[in-house]
């Protein structure tokens, strides 16, 4: 069984997703945009007009106006002369209704269409007689709201205060509620009660749809209001010194300070809550408030950020830009090309998800090259902004071939780059059936050169080498194996889960002391490249369930098992070896020829045929016979077969018949010739020609390779790398 410690993951570093600024020189000047709907002003003229026609409508400028949509259409809400009016316009430009909605001096700072029109405020001169009656014994100024159906006509309305002033500034609607955020006095009574410490206290308040006032909180805070939102189930109040998250029976579920230098804030789409500031943003996860700051190129102190539903509009000194900040959470291009895994490529603007338009490749991409590209993406996003988000891709180098090695007849030639066979062009899986040496010549996307030198034999046995010279680790087939996560931060976090491949593992043992994550992987019941996606880390964190992302493919290698044999003594000379390799790992006979002044060394192709070495003198040399076998890593291990004495002065060693074979060599035939005069087998002795003498053993077993798997191998870097490359 392995087990691996192959990657560290921090935490506080990797909790957070990419981000990036997008921005368009705009020369309209915005007043407002939703729906589809663009407000805007030239010279001192308003113009309304929607994006997806060509016509534009003139529409009374006011100092006070305010805009919302109902069912599709555009209401346009100003003050004439202290009495509010309402202009509707649909989609075409067409004025559907023009209407006087309140002769009383009214402050409205907010509205809301919810199966009716909401105007919330203040009111503190009642000159109208529906209004006074309701005064009471308020006095100052008293916070309101007013109701009306759809068709404009006052339904209902409500007044709230008391001694002193009160006010509604901010409202959102639920299904069931309306919640506002106001301002009051401290020691005011009424009905937000003597609560506040200081002069203009914030308070947040909800109210039925009946206009009845249900509950009501008050914050020891006096600061400017930057935006009061609904999103999931909670309110967000952002004021220039904080942020509080409510829940809706007003309870506070969290609250982040901030310092004094941010002056707007909007909840974004990807659930992160945005604070701009001078030249900073922060971004807030709105699950456990967790918060980061980035620097941001485009806001500065003299910029004024106007934030509209569905763009933001920057106001700087030398240019407005249309601006958004996109989150590329979602948006996952591997480093290392490789079509099995599908990652999400979602990128989110504040408003919402962005449009993908095209990918491009500089150069163009092409996965039988082995190179780095670097791809283009375009999206739009719904405030006509265009934009780019850059990746570097890499076709990592591909050969199932390696220098100086024996394949058989027929073999397919595989690899990733620009390539050459004994100088002439040929494409990926070309089939090699010419006997002898060839050259393949790799050029990659810079032209980089790889020569691979190797012969082609038509006595090989069948095999496939694998192309893949880089891996994270190894392991061997049918075993488990357990892979080790390091990680940091998660000390106080409990660990639920991780998915990997898409599926979420939960059998995992962690170690909070060490930092530890072991997490149990089922065996590989193949021979080859195996890869892990692991997607995301799950954990609890205040009773939330959360999730780290992680995004990173972990190559593993599974290796063969290595063969064994054994062997049957025919004669003195004459030897069948028996093999038992159910992976097919078996590659080549290799016979080494050693004196006091030389070696030579040799390898041949598992096939009948005579096996010489060339160039012996007549001293003697010490003789080894080894079968080579590679699991899968393409380096040759040995499985030694005979060791012995050799006379030289003759090339000829011995002859190889092949007896039986599958998909693998199964038996085989050694003959050696007389100038063999000692053979033995693991340090059992066979045969020895000088004292005429023959040992006999009619059969053993041999356990083969000699390689000591370790139980738990550590490593020390994330990839461990593999290049047998001749430049």
């Amino acid at each position: 069984m392995f087990k691996f410690l192959v990657i560290v993951f921090n935490f506080v570093l990797s909790l957070f997703p990419q981000f990036q600024e997008v921005v368009k020189g705009s020369s309209e000047k915005v007043i407002d945009e939703r729906g589809g709907y663009v407000l805007y002003q030239e010279e001192k003229v308003v113009y309304l007009r929607h994006k997806a026609g060509t016509w534009s409508v003139e529409i009374p400028k006011a100092d006070s106006y305010h805009t919302t949509l109902k069912n599709g259409n555009y209401l346009y809400l100003f003050n004439l002369d202290g009495i509010w009016v309402l202009r509707e316009y649909d989609s075409s430009g067409k004025l559907v209704t023009a209407k006087t909605l309140c002769l009383n001096p009214l402050a409205v700072e907010e509205v809301v269409y919810a199966e009716g029109l909401y105007l919330f405020g203040s009111i503190s001169n009642y000159s109208e007689e529906l209004f006074q009656e309701k005064r009471g014994k308020r006095s100052g100024e008293d916070a309101i709201v007013l109701a009306f159906n759809e068709n404009y006509e006052l339904k209902d309305f409500q007044v709230f205060g008391g001694s002193l002033n009160e006010s509604f500034l901010k409202a959102e609607a639920t299904d069931e509620y309306f919640y506002v955020v106001g301002r009051k006095d401290p020691e005011g009574g009424g009905d937000f009660g003597n609560g506040g410490t200081v002069q203009d206290s914030i308070f947040v308040a909800k109210l039925d749809r009946k206009l009845k006032l249900v509950d009501y909180y008050i914050l020891a805070s006096n600061s400017e209001i930057l935006d009061f939102t609904f999103h999931k189930d909670y309110f967000y109040l952002a004021l220039k010194s904080s942020l509080y998250k409510f829940g809706g029976d007003l309870k506070v579920y969290g609250k982040v300070n901030f310092e004094n230098n941010y002056f707007a804030a909007k909840m974004a789409a990807y659930n992160k809550y945005l604070v701009f500031g001078n030249g900073k943003i922060k971004i807030i996860d709105i699950l456990d408030l967790t918060t980061r700051v980035l620097d941001s190129e485009y806001i500065t102190s003299d910029t004024k950020v106007k934030i509209f539903p569905e763009t933001i509009l920057l106001e700087r000194p030398e240019e407005n830009l249309k601006y958004d900040f996109v989150s590329l959470e979602n948006f996952i291009v591997l480093a290392e090309y490789n079509p099995q895994i599908e990652t999400p490529k979602t990128v989110f603007s504040i408003f919402g998800k962005a449009k993908f338009i095209s990918e491009e490749s500089e150069p163009f991409f092409d996965p039988q090259i082995h190179g780095v590209y670097e791809k283009t993406f375009n999206f739009k996003i719904q405030s006509d902004l265009n934009f780019t988000v850059k990746r570097k891709v890499e076709v990592p180098f591909r050969a199932n071939v390696s220098n100086n090695g024996i394949y058989p007849s027929g073999y397919r030639l595989q690899f990733t780059g620009y390539a050459k066979l004994d100088g002439q062009n040929i494409l990926n899986n070309q089939i090699v059936t010419k006997e002898g040496l060839h050259q393949l010549v790799l050029f990659d996307l810079s032209g980089k050169k790889t020569e691979i030198n190797f012969y082609i034999s038509k006595k090989q046995i069948a095999f496939t080498e694998n192309s893949i010279f880089e891996w994270d680790f190894k392991a061997t087939i049918k075993e488990p194996i357990f892979l080790e996560l390091k990680l940091s931060g998660f000390e106080e976090r409990e660990i639920q889960g991780i998915v990997i491949d898409g599926d979420t593992k939960r059998n995992l043992l962690y170690n909070p002391a060490t930092g530890i994550l072991s997490i149990p992987l089922d065996p590989v019941a193949d021979v080859g490249i195996k890869q892990y996606y692991l997607e995301k880390l799950l954990y609890l964190e205040n009773g939330k369930l959360l999730s780290l992302p992680l995004n990173k493919v972990l190559t593993a290698n599974i290796i063969g098992l290595s063969p064994n044999f054994s062997l049957k003594q025919i004669s003195a000379s004459e030897y069948e070896i028996s093999l038992e390799d159910a992976n097919q790992v078996l590659r080549y006979l290799e016979v080494i020829a050693t004196s006091a002044k030389e070696e030579h060394r040799e390898i041949y192709p598992l096939g009948t045929g005579n096996i010489n070495l060339s160039g012996l003198s007549s001293e003697d040399y010490r003789l080894e016979v080894n079968l080579l076998y590679d699991t899968g890593t393409k380096e040759k291990e040995k499985l030694t077969l005979f060791t012995g004495k050799l006379k030289g002065g003759n090339e000829k060693i011995c002859e190889l018949n092949i007896l039986d074979k599958g998909q693998s060599l199964e038996k085989f035939k050694l003959s050696f010739s007389n100038q063999v005069l000692k053979l033995t087998s693991q340090d059992k002795p066979l045969y020895e020609k000088n004292n005429s003498k023959i040992y006999k053993y009619l059969i053993f077993g041999i356990l083969g390779g000699g390689v000591s798997f370790s139980l738990v191998t550590c490593f020390q870097k994330f990839r461990r790398r593999r290049k047998k490359r001749s430049a």
